[in-house]
């Protein structure tokens, strides 16, 4: 047990040693506030704010949402033995992205479409 346990602290702080300890910017946009980019913003925590006013608790969800929609899009469309699984799936992520404000979710698409992103 002591061994397993040293193996993991060991494990543990090589994983922490690459890691960066300073945290990246906070940015928390209004609604709308997409329309300011031309490119995806790099090493910032991207919070848009949602229809009802509030911002969700996870960095990045509008992007990770869009690129979720392409990715299970994507299966559905090339992958009829996955495709029932993927289809539940997308429809969740669809009414996720139904909490942001329409022109922040098409600007999103736009900036991940221009960033050269192709779902896996």
């Amino acid at each position: 047990m002591k061994t397993v346990i040293i193996l993991l602290a060991i494990c543990l702080v090589t994983a922490l040693s690459g890691c960066e300890l300073v945290g990246k910017e906070k940015v928390q946009l209004p609604k709308d506030g997409l329309s300011k980019y031309d490119q995806l913003p790099t090493n910032v925590d991207l919070y848009v704010m949602k229809k009802n006013g509030t911002y969700d608790e996870r960095p990045n969800d509008l992007e990770e949402l869009c690129k979720d929609f392409l990715y299970y899009r994507k299966k559905i469309l090339e992958d009829p033995q996955e495709a029932a699984d993927a289809r539940a799936t997308f429809q969740q992520v669809n009414a996720d992205l139904s909490g942001y404000p329409e022109e922040d979710v098409q600007r999103m698409f736009s900036l991940i479409e221009n960033s050269g992103y192709k779902a896996p």
